[in-house]
């Protein structure tokens, strides 16, 4: 995992399927920092701690959008 200004880039690998791929999220903030505790993702941004969870689409009961690209072409 790597984070660059607003953008968080993940690399993932699959077992299964045997792929490998970088995922790349833009965020509505800069990110400071990250880290992982017990399996839960961490960002900071400025002095506001993030985190981040698979199950909820909003932030603070604003829902924000969830796209999902193919960019292997």
């Amino acid at each position: 995992m790597c984070a660059i200004d607003r953008q968080v880039f993940v690399y993932s690998v699959s077992r299964t399927s045997k792929i490998a791929a970088w995922s790349r999220y833009e965020l509505p903030v800069t990110v400071d920092a990250l880290d992982e505790l017990e399996g839960v993702l961490y960002l900071r941004s400025g002095n506001d701690v993030y985190l981040l969870d698979e199950d909820w689409y909003t932030d603070d009961g604003q829902e924000y959008e969830v796209i999902d690209r193919d960019c292997r072409g």
